[in-house]
Parts: structure tokens; sequence; C-alpha cells
């Protein structure tokens, strides 16, 4: 009771590997990713493949791209406009 307020970690990692690692592949598939002419293929797939197979935990840097992949199909895909 006395002690101060903690936070606790989100397991968004293992997320990443489990439940939204379908989705995810959709986001580093060569062809979407050559027609959203915004990253690098071969270094996207290589930093989300290193994840996925836990030889690097890039869980930080694959849910950045995860969730700009999101708004970014959200907004420009469906053709919405940005608030």
């Amino acid at each position: 009771m006395n002690k101060s307020k903690q936070g606790f970690g989100v397991p968004v990692g293992d997320w990443l590997r489990g439940v939204l690692k379908e989705e995810l592949l959709t986001y580093i598939d060569k062809k979407f990713i050559e027609e959203q002419n915004l990253f690098n293929y071969e270094i996207i797939s290589k930093l989300v493949s290193n994840h996925l197979e836990s030889k690097i935990d890039n869980a930080f840097r694959v849910w950045t791209f995860y969730c700009f992949q999101l708004w970014y199909k959200d907004i420009f895909q469906n053709n919405l406009t940005p608030i």
C-alpha cells in the first residue's frame, strides 16, 4: 500500500508473433510495400522476419510499423480524409 504506482509491460512482441501475425504479414507483402513507395522492402521484411523468428526483439519497431500500416490502410486505402 505504501509503494509508488507501477506500470506493467504489455506483451506486444508476443501479440505480433501470435494473434496479429497473419495481419502483420499482409503489411510486408512485397507488392503492397512497393505500391506504398514509403518503405524499403528488404529492410522491413528483414526487421519483421527477425522478430517473428525470435532472432532479434524488434517489438517496438515492428509495433510502430504495424500501427502505421493500420492507419495508412484506414485513411489512404479507404480514401478517407485525415483529421
